[in-house]
């Protein structure tokens, strides 16, 4: 009986390996049997996404156009400056205009200019762009016709001369210069109006030249400005120049008397 039972064993094995012969001749190169069905695979979704465009919700307000520099011009053109000097046959209006007429000439066509004459009544012109010849020309027309108005009262008000200076200066942006041109002469009943005006102004930034013109010619170390007006030249943080007949204003930066032909 145990051989019979050895022998069922040893058939049964047999058949086994048979069978595991038989099928792995159905089995393909990826491991499923051949009359197997090859599972479909489900296609993955490609997302090609198109970017949505930035839409702006608001546009800024453009900024005005930055000036290169802005210089407005006070010329004081109070009863005092028709004084004249037989000796030297200066007078003061004359020395003012003339200093104001250097300044517009020589300054490059890159900057602004703006003229204001005060002794009673206040004159003054537009800002104007030295891009422009013509503008340049107005400029020197308006200087050479500023004189001290014949008869009535001709003060010193040149609180009133800064104020119309400010309103030019603060019609532009870009740096900012005040020079003021003048025989000194300022009555002491202007100094807390006209110290007021240059206090705004320098808060706003604004640099203001205090120019005092002498018609006799000083050595250096005997030019001394008028105290009033220089006491207002120092409420703006600096001191008055004092120019000889010969001398002119050469105090605006360097850069503003470069040319330009970028216009």
């Amino acid at each position: 009986m145990n051989l019979k039972i050895i022998g069922i064993i040893g058939i049964m094995l047999a058949s086994v390996i048979a069978i595991g012969c038989v099928e792995s001749t159905y089995l393909d190169s990826s491991g499923l049997p051949q009359n197997a069905v090859t599972p479909t695979p489900t296609p993955t979704s490609i997302i090609t996404s198109t970017p949505t465009p930035i839409i702006p919700t608001s546009t800024a307000t453009p900024l005005p156009s930055q000036i290169e520099s802005s210089i407005v011009l006070v010329l004081d053109a109070s009863g005092s400056t028709v004084g004249e000097d037989i000796t030297t046959g200066f007078s003061f209006i004359g020395l003012i205009d003339a200093n104001a007429l250097s300044i517009v000439r020589n300054i490059g066509r890159k900057n602004h200019v703006g003229v204001v004459s005060f002794g009673g009544t206040i004159k003054k012109t537009d800002i104007l762009s030295l891009c422009s010849e013509a503008n340049r020309t107005e400029l020197e027309k308006f200087i050479r016709d500023t004189e001290p108005r014949s008869g009535g009262d001709n003060p010193t008000n040149i609180d009133m001369g800064l104020r119309a200076a400010e309103e030019l200066s603060d019609s532009v942006n870009g740096t900012k210069e005040i020079i003021v041109i003048s025989d000194g002469l300022i009555s002491p009943e202007f100094f807390d109006q006209s110290k007021k005006a240059v206090l705004d102004l320098k808060n706003k930034g604004v640099k203001i030249h205090f120019i005092q013109i002498v018609l006799s010619f000083l050595p250096n170390e005997t030019k001394e400005p008028n105290r009033v007006y220089n006491e207002l030249a120092q409420v703006s943080g600096g001191q008055a120049i004092v120019l000889n007949p010969d001398e002119r204003v050469n105090i605006v930066s360097e850069s503003a008397y470069e040319s330009d032909d970028s216009c």
